[in-house]
């Protein structure tokens, strides 16, 4: 029998936090805020709490979801991202939680949902404000009971699941309009990040340019090592409205078009002339 001298003297037993790659550092950028929110990654991997990630389009949040699911004890098992603005409210229910074959219920066979499919891993809700406020009341009760029935099922099934959740809004101004159900948002509001725009951080504009030109170089057999000084300048003005799956884009245009070593104002595309 284990007494309790010997469980106070026990080792930590918290697993080991894993290192973040230097890929995924290239990838979004080394401005203080963003290297702030990868040195936490590896912590809150390690943990099983529910993360919720806000910031506009293209920053970046379903790579640091993917990071997070990589760097966790889940790892093992599946990640599975569902799209939460892709459906209706009745066939997001049947995507999410599935359902039996049920005469009543008119369903003639069964089907996986996505919790299911997760089951051990991860799902990742992203534009999770897109969410039917039902389905979000659906969803509170599954994490708060850890179980959820499939439509049409008479019994419940076990839910062993991460949580991640993304969205370009503000959730907590959504709770405030009545748009967002306040359990659930506590619920996945339990550790948040806010990943900054490529605006504010124009540090890493070429920093990351440069290395997308890399990473274009060894895809396309092609070599194009720099930027002339008007497409430079261009690259700095430019307010970047897609973050950095924008700048890619813009890179990847120029790249196409570059003839020499070295990308000009007129290989970029118009808008940033």
């Amino acid at each position: 029998m284990t007494k309790v001298k010997d469980v106070v003297n026990m080792p930590n037993r918290r697993p080991k936090a894993k290192k973040i790659s230097h890929e995924l550092s290239e990838k979004l950028g080394k401005d203080r805020r963003m290297e702030k929110i990868l040195s936490i990654l590896p912590d809150l991997a390690v943990s099983d709490a529910p993360v919720l990630l806000e910031g506009e389009s293209g920053t970046g949040k379903e790579l640091i979801a993917i990071t997070i699911h990589k760097l966790s004890k889940r790892c093992k098992y599946p990640l599975v991202k569902v799209s939460c603005s892709a459906f209706s409210e009745e066939i997001l229910i049947t995507e999410l939680f599935g359902c039996r074959a049920n005469s009543f219920y008119g369903i003639q066979e069964d089907r996986t949902g996505k919790m299911e499919m997760a089951r051990g891993g991860t799902i990742f809700l992203d534009e999770v404000d897109c969410l039917p406020l039902r389905v979000q009341i659906m969803l509170f009760r599954a994490f708060e009971d850890w179980y959820y029935v499939p439509l049409g099922a008479e019994t419940p099934e076990p839910l062993d699941i991460r949580l991640i959740a993304a969205t370009e809004k503000s959730l907590k101004n959504y709770v405030w309009k009545g748009k967002f159900k306040e359990n659930f948002y506590y619920r996945l509001n339990v550790f948040q990040l806010q990943l900054p725009p490529l605006r504010e951080r124009r540090e890493d504009i070429i920093l990351l340019a440069y290395q997308h030109i890399r990473r274009l170089n060894a895809k396309c057999e092609k070599n194009v090592e720099d930027f002339d000084l008007e497409a430079l300048h261009a690259l700095r003005r430019y307010s970047y409205p897609g973050n950095i799956r924008e700048l890619e884009n813009i890179i990847q245009h120029a790249h196409i078009l570059a003839r020499g070593g070295s990308i000009c104002l007129g290989n970029l595309p118009a808008r940033l002339a």
